[in-house]
């Protein structure tokens, strides 16, 4: 019997272990606890808040604590925060469910899934004004910026890194991204020395440096590696969390700060 689940279970659609994993006990649970947590820690920030410290939605909230547990290797608790996105009727928040979904999809290796996942948000994108938002701009281009890169379509995350720049002060991202667009481009050389160019900057996170210069004799002998469509933002996602708490935007260091401790209740 055991032997015929498990072929069962290898035999399953990608359709159908996502559903697997939005069905479950744990997901319904953690989604209900999330709407509650959430929303509740959402209005103190915001009775809280100083005056130049614009008011959050909590959808925006619920989109960033999606990317954590993203992050973190937590799919279940992903695909709920999308979910929650989702529930709210406005295309800019149903991209950024479609945008957070795939990502998770992506990391889950469902890249088919993923991609339908990906191609049903590019659809809202174009038919919404998401790309000209002003407020929670950061979190937007965040999870977009991640997205169009496990797509592989590095030149379009390089517009969105270049928004959470203006957003963040936070510029290696871009760099990183027009790095490897190169490498995957056809133009390894130029890639490499931009590379080289990060793994020596001091404005870098330094755990990200030491990444970078321990992969750069991997790289230069064997390119193909870089390829991986999960390589580079898997590279840059961990760190770009850790430098947001250190950012000069006193709101987005204050929605970081407030998101993770809603993470560590809901954990």
């Amino acid at each position: 019997m055991f032997l015929a689940l498990a072929g069962c279970s290898k035999n399953k659609t990608e359709r159908q272990l996502y559903e697997d994993e939005t069905s479950g006990f744990i997901y319904t649970t953690y989604k209900t606890s999330s709407l509650v947590t959430v929303g509740a820690m959402v209005k103190v920030y915001n009775v809280q808040r100083p005056d130049s410290i614009p008011a959050i939605r909590p959808e925006y909230a619920h989109a960033l604590l999606g990317y954590m547990w993203a992050v973190a290797g937590k799919p279940v608790m992903a695909f709920a925060e999308a979910s929650i996105l989702e529930g709210n009727p406005d295309e800019e928040m149903q991209f950024l469910a479609s945008s957070l979904r795939s990502i998770t999809m992506y990391q889950h290796g469902w890249n088919a899934l993923a991609k339908q996942e990906a191609d049903r948000g590019n659809g809202l994108l174009k038919r919404s004004s998401s790309s000209n938002i002003k407020t929670e701009a950061t979190v937007f281009y965040l999870l977009v910026a991640i997205a169009k890169m496990q797509e592989g379509k590095f030149d379009e995350a390089k517009l969105y890194w270049a928004g959470f720049a203006t957003q963040t002060g936070i510029d290696w991202p871009y760099a990183l991204t027009d790095a490897a667009a190169d490498l995957r481009g056809g133009q390894p050389q130029r890639g490499l020395q931009k590379l080289k160019v990060i793994s020596q900057d001091p404005a870098v996170p330094e755990p990200l440096r030491v990444e970078l210069a321990a992969r750069l004799t991997t790289l230069e002998a064997h390119t193909g590696n870089v390829n991986s469509p999960l390589f580079w933002p898997n590279l840059i996602s961990a760190a770009v969390l850790a430098e947001l708490k250190r950012t000069n935007n006193e709101g987005i260091g204050k929605l970081v700060k407030m998101v993770e401790d809603v993470k560590k209740k809901l954990s």
